[in-house]
């Protein structure tokens, strides 16, 4: 192809991708969270907002990354190994399109990698070489990025807004509150939590928090809300 073609074919290409991101259709609130997320955006929709990232060695990032791309794999998204030239079938495969990512093996398999993540082990391998290289989330230190990490009622807003791609029943919300502060008023977080910032280091502190904020993690991530995008 000419330079002069491909320069031309370039300006439409940016007329309608102009035109199209521009559209009412794009920003229509009706496609928000219609969309069930592939393998990898449903696993690292967990990690990155938490700031979850291996930091093992060379050795150990090695470990864990493998063991989340065979995840990923095991939910029918081998990574640059689609199965034919036309892709995945989720995105041209009719009617379903999306849906296919979900059936009873990959769905239980996302709830196995939930609790591996939030208050499991952690995804990697014991003794590899001799050493464990585990990943799992980061709850306190997610936590103490939220804008009012004391506030229970604040903590259960922050991190729907954040994991879910649309507003919630306020009877969920009050679950995760529930599970939160694991059926006290929810004054006794903000005590507990103080606490444990006055005895960070403390794990009579750090782990009970720890604990409840995976928990939480856990149960939210386990809604349908969240499996959409």
């Amino acid at each position: 192809m000419k330079l002069s073609k491909l320069t031309a074919s370039l300006k439409v290409f940016r007329l309608v991708l102009k035109e199209l991101l521009r559209s009412e259709h794009f920003y229509d609130v009706k496609l928000i969270g219609s969309n069930i997320k592939s393998p990898y955006e449903f696993i690292f929709s967990m990690l990155n907002p938490t700031l979850s990232i291996p930091n093992l060695g060379t050795e150990g990032d090695h470990v864990v990354w493998r063991e989340l791309y065979y995840r990923c794999r095991g939910e029918d998204q081998d990574y640059l190994e689609p199965p034919s030239v036309s892709g995945w079938p989720v995105y041209y495969q009719e009617p379903s399109f999306n849906r296919l990512w979900l059936n009873a093996d990959t769905l239980a398999d996302r709830f196995d990698a939930i609790s591996d993540l939030t208050t499991g082990n952690g995804i990697g391998k014991n003794n590899f070489n001799g050493n464990t290289y585990r990943l799992k989330i980061n709850s306190l230190g997610f936590l103490n990025t939220l804008s009012l990490p004391a506030d229970g009622y604040q903590v259960i807003d922050d991190i729907c807004k954040l994991f879910l791609p649309k507003e919630i029943e306020q009877l969920k919300k009050d679950n995760l509150l529930d599970i939160l502060t694991n059926g006290l008023p929810a004054f006794e977080w903000t005590i507990q939590y103080n606490e444990y910032i006055l005895n960070p280091g403390d794990p009579n502190y750090a782990d009970p928090v720890r604990q409840r904020v995976e928990l939480v993690l856990k149960e939210l991530f386990m809604y349908p809300e969240f499996q959409t995008v």
